[in-house]
């Protein structure tokens, strides 16, 4: 190599190794266990390869040097593709590195992918490549390579993140999941005592809906490593799915007196004493929490929460509004305090913390109610103005504003604007189910037969298996029409879909009984008034068993139905029609 040459490279290289990130330092960085921390740039990651100055052929000098003059210019698109390409050519361990920073810098998930997977090739004991090819190949789908770089990782001494992996198969399709489930079990039978690998076997297994095989896999471990914390929170939680509620927290009681630290433990504890309905105690659990992670605002929400559910209104109250004061879950905050103001008829105050929740999963049902609200003080105008507003700020959340528009309006009973609002709602969305079948229902009490036909057929086209469409029309049909054994069609492949629904148990004793078979009408009557003593299925089954001289029993049914719900029309009309004996009082 001539000195021009050797000259030429030196300077090259400085400019690669020095000056990239000068213009990329704008950007941030994805935060990753295997990422260069946001405060860094690539060049200062001391645990990368030093960059070496053996020989590089022109084409390699020149791409990363055209890489840096991109990176300066603002053409990170350039600067990546020159460092993948020449990590893949030269399958240097400095370039491949440095092309993985780069990557991780730009967020760019295929590059990472590919690079990593070359990185563990040409550096197999580095625990960071095979960490990085482990996350990278799970992403892809691609389990059982994914495992084995987690293998090797645990090899290594790395921390292999089994754990991290089986939580994820909770989203997967159940395909999925019995595939990762027998890797899992693969791995467990080469690592029988090793605990990472039992306790991410134990944590697929729960995730595949399969928590006592999960719980035969754990215990063990505990029996081994009593003071294992990851493992003793998943044995609780595998004791209440498998229904041992008071298993589940009496072992929490002791283990949270054992682990008093330990954050996520105690959190799960005061959860499940809220499923037994134990508020006191998990007020005073979550207390504890709140005043011993005072860092952690969320604990402070869980325990104005649990306070409101308990009745201790001006504590949750007080609480909700540090939160405010420390802009901390303000959207929640805005919420429960615009409930308790609502409940307590301060429709003003509660509207405007209700207007304050811009998003989170109580958006909906603030804007529903603001707009409730508004509506029943006379300024039902503003209260669709608003739902405009909201419609054009979030576009992709119009279709739900519409829907509350909708039901606003039929809560209401201005069915003529309801129409209106479907309509127009249904121009913009035509394929949108629950817009149809609100404008359905609206058809039915309008008593256009027709039209509400004609969407319920719309929804079963292009939803075949909307076991709700299908009875809906099956009982409509039923109920006005002739057509009983098109009728009984709809209703039977609704049942085959959601065979325990009772609506839909009534709707199947509603045809039978147009049919003429009283047996199978009593059959399913029962059934759905056993699950859902509601008054339209009293009506029904009233009716069907008067009609088979069960007189007494149907009277017993509608009198008792009655004292629950004494404004009911249809039960009065029922037994009018039927010339049965008023209730008695």
């Amino acid at each position: 190599m001539t000195f021009q040459k050797s000259f030429s490279r030196r300077i090259a290289l400085a400019s690669t190794f020095s000056l990239l990130f000068a213009g990329c330092s704008q950007l941030g960085l994805k935060s990753h266990p295997t990422a260069t921390k946001a405060t860094e740039t690539p060049t200062e990651s001391k645990a990368d390869t030093p960059v070496s100055y053996s020989e590089f052929d022109p084409e390699t000098l020149y791409a990363l040097m055209t890489a840096e003059i991109a990176a300066q210019r603002g053409r990170f698109d350039v600067t990546l593709l020159n460092y993948v390409q020449q990590a893949k050519r030269t399958r240097d361990v400095a370039v491949i590195q440095r092309a993985v920073r780069i990557s991780q810098f730009l967020k760019a998930e295929n590059a990472l992918y590919e690079l990593s997977r070359i990185w563990a090739e040409v550096e197999p004991g580095n625990i960071e490549a095979n960490q990085l090819a482990a996350f990278h190949s799970a992403r892809k789908k691609e389990y059982e390579a994914a495992i084995g770089y987690m293998e090797k990782t645990l090899g290594l001494g790395g921390e292999a993140d089994f754990d991290a992996l089986a939580v994820h198969a909770q989203s997967l399709s159940p395909e999925e999941q019995a595939e990762l489930l027998a890797l899992y079990k693969a791995l467990h039978e080469r690592h029988p005592d090793t605990k990472e690998v039992i306790y991410g076997y134990a944590l697929m297994q729960k995730a595949a809906q399969n928590s006592e095989d999960a719980l035969t896999t754990i215990t063990p471990l505990l029996e081994s490593a009593p003071d294992y914390q990851p493992a003793i929170i998943l044995y609780a939680g595998l004791l209440f799915d498998t229904g041992k509620l008071d298993d589940s927290l009496n072992y929490l009681r002791k283990q949270t007196r054992r682990f008093p630290d330990n954050k996520k433990m105690g959190t799960l504890y005061a959860r499940m004493l809220i499923d037994a309905k134990d508020l006191e105690q998990a007020q005073e659990v979550f207390y504890d929490l709140m005043t011993r992670f005072s860092d952690t605002p969320s604990l402070k929400l869980s325990y104005a929460l649990v306070s409101l559910e308990k009745g201790d209104r001006s504590i949750a109250k007080s609480h909700f509004e540090e939160l405010l004061e420390n802009q901390n879950h303000t959207n929640e905050a805005h919420f429960y305090l615009g409930r308790i103001d609502d409940q307590d008829g301060h429709s003003e105050a509660a509207i405007k913390h209700y207007l304050q929740v811009e998003s989170g999963t109580h958006y909906f049902a603030a804007l529903a109610r603001v707009s409730y609200l508004r509506a029943i003080n006379n300024d039902l105008d503003g209260a669709l103005s608003q739902l405009e507003q909201e419609r054009q700020k979030h576009e992709p959340q119009a279709e739900n504003i519409w829907l509350i528009e909708v039901n606003l309006l039929l809560d209401l009973g201005k069915h003529q604007i309801a129409t209106r609002s479907l309509n127009a709602a249904l121009s913009a969305f035509p394929d949108n189910t629950k817009l149809l079948y609100s404008r359905a229902m609206l058809a039915d009490r309008l008593g256009d037969l027709p039209a509400m036909e004609q969407d319920l057929r719309k929804i079963i086209a292009l939803e075949p298996q909307n076991a709700v469409a299908l009875n809906a029309l099956g009982y409509t049909l039923a109920d006005k029409t002739k057509r009983l054994m098109e009728a009984l069609e709809l209703i039977s492949t609704a049942h085959q879909l959601k065979p325990d629904n009772p609506a839909i148990l009534d709707s199947l004793g509603w045809i039978y009984f147009r049919l003429g078979n009283h047996e199978e009408s009593l059959d399913y009557l029962k059934k759905a008034f056993d699950k859902f003593p509601d008054p339209e299925v009293a009506a029904h089954l009233g009716e069907v068993l008067w009609a088979t001289g069960n007189k007494e029993e149907a009277l017993k049914i509608w009198q008792d139905i009655l004292k629950d719900f004494p404004d009911n029309k249809l039960i009065t009309e029922t037994m009018t029609r039927l010339g049965a004996a008023p209730a008695s009082n």
